[in-house]
Formats: structure tokens, sequence, C-alpha cells
């Protein structure tokens, strides 16, 4: 009787320390999810804003994402530019 109570007992640590291995790789992972998450998250809005460009060349690049017809001319370093739409 005592042999199967020990052999019960010796199952139960097992588990609870291969329970313990899994939470912690499961923590591990959560931790990795939500960093790469954070850093697309922080990517993509970079993308959107069009992050690392000028004011001006931000303000051509929405105007095209959007099609504003109301630009019709950019000025820039190289004089005034006819923008055309659809290429």
């Amino acid at each position: 009787m005592k042999e199967t109570i020990n052999r019960h007992n010796e199952n139960i640590n097992k588990l609870k320390s291969e329970n313990d291995k899994l939470t912690s790789s499961l923590n591990n992972m959560n931790v990795e999810y939500n960093s790469k998450s954070s850093k697309k998250k922080i990517l993509e809005g970079m993308e959107n804003d069009y992050a690392g460009y000028s004011k001006s060349v931000k303000a051509v690049l929405k105007a095209e994402e959007l099609k504003n017809q109301n630009l019709r001319y950019c000025i820039g370093t190289c004089g005034r530019k006819r923008i055309r739409y659809g290429y």
C-alpha cells in the first residue's frame, strides 16, 4: 500500500514539474508574441504615416494614395511639375 502511495506521489511530482516547465515555456512564448506584435504595430504605423519622409514628400504620397484631384501641380526643387494620375 505504501509503495503504491509512493509511486503516485512520484508521478504527481513529475507531473507538477512538467506542468511548471510547460507554464514557463508558455509564458516565454507569450512575451515573445507580445513583443513581435508591438513591433509589427509600430512598423505598420510608420508605414501608414510615411515615417522618414519629409513633410512635403508625405503630402505628395498621401495625395497620390487618395487620388486627390485637387492637387494638380507640385512645386519642388526642380520647379513646377504636373501630377498625372493613373500611372
